[in-house]
């Protein structure tokens, strides 16, 4: 499986990090340590499709989505998990495809979770997109 690890730590631009008003640069994810998603296709339609997370928090939800566009614009859920996890964990799913000139991509939510089972913090993040 290929994926693109995200690690929270790194305050780069404005979508991973807030400016204090002190003028200093934060990250923006309090508990989410890493996020990673990841989609492959071979040659005959076979689709690979996982994501992962560590959080410094004792309850992690995965929702692992898989989307197909016509276009790379807009996208449509078309299957997809849910999976709740201690401090970290992988979701995988597998799908084959017919070759129908579509986009593929991976969506990954994490959602960290307080001991009620209210989220206190998340975040979605995408794998590249794949033409089949």
């Amino acid at each position: 499986l290929f994926s693109v690890p995200v690690f929270a730590s790194e305050a780069q631009g404005e979508e991973n990090s807030s400016i204090e008003e002190n003028g200093e640069i934060q990250p923006r994810y309090k508990y989410i340590a890493i996020m990673s998603v990841g989609l492959d296709i071979d040659a005959g339609g076979h689709i690979t499709f996982s994501g992962s997370a560590c959080a410094d928090y004792r309850n992690v939800r995965l929702k692992l989505y898989l989307q197909r566009s016509k276009n790379d614009v807009f996208w449509d859920d078309i299957q997809g998990g849910i999976k709740t996890v201690y401090d970290n964990g992988i979701i995988a799913y597998e799908r084959n495809v017919s070759a129908d000139d579509y986009f593929y991509r991976a969506k990954l939510i994490v959602e960290v979770l307080d001991d009620n089972k209210n989220v206190i913090e998340t975040q979605t993040i995408y794998s590249d997109s794949k033409r089949y």
